[in-house]
């Protein structure tokens, strides 16, 4: 279920859906699906179901630390959760978005995770400003509760 009033995001090709409210640089979820083996690529590691969604949950943020973007990323928590009605992890952090002329603003996201034989699902939500955060937050988090994880296809 997509939240009311959000759109698909142009321009997000790497995920399989990305959606905004007000606009991508203000409000954006992502939802992607990683093959297994690919999952940590700059750990090494492979996502495995088997593992605890907490460990899981650590080995996705530091992978999401390895991208440029989000070297500032400073987590703020990481607790078991469901996600599609499958045992997972949510970490909530926040960093601060560079742009190229040395401007910042800060953001914050909540990033959810689950571990299938299907792959690695990841669903981002990433809103500048506690405000866009908080008001977004209790229909991205109904979204990911009412999730149906095989319609998502994996990334090449």
């Amino acid at each position: 279920m997509v939240p009311a009033g959000w759109r698909k995001a142009p321009g997000y090709f790497r995920s399989e859906l990305a959606i905004s409210r007000h606009s991508a640089l203000i409000d954006l979820v992502t939802i992607d699906r990683l093959k297994l083996d690919k999952a940590f690529k700059s750990q090494g590691k492979a996502a495995n179901p088997a593992t605890d969604p907490l460990e899981t949950g650590q080995l996705a943020v530091k992978e999401m630390k390895a991208d440029p973007t989000y070297r500032s990323l400073e987590l703020d928590r990481i607790e078991a959760a469901m996600v599609g009605g499958q045992p997972g992890f949510c970490a909530d952090s926040h960093f601060v978005r560079t742009y190229a002329d040395s401007t910042g603003v800060r953001i914050r996201q909540r990033l959810y995770g689950v571990v299938t034989n299907a792959g690695l699902y990841l669903l981002k939500l990433e809103s500048l400003s506690t405000v866009y955060f908080d008001e977004n937050l209790a229909g991205f988090d109904a979204m990911v509760a009412t999730l149906r994880l095989g319609s998502i296809k994996a990334k090449t």
